[in-house]
């Protein structure tokens, strides 16, 4: 186990869910214009 395992863990995560990545980056956006103002 360890970092790498880890790592290899989120990109497996990723790879079934991407739409939770594409949802995440969405989010980050709204978020970056509601600090913008």
């Amino acid at each position: 186990m360890g970092e790498k395992a880890r790592t290899e863990e989120v990109e497996y995560f990723y790879y079934e869910y991407g739409y939770f990545d594409a949802l995440c980056k969405s989010l980050i956006d709204v978020i970056q214009e509601k600090l913008k103002g």
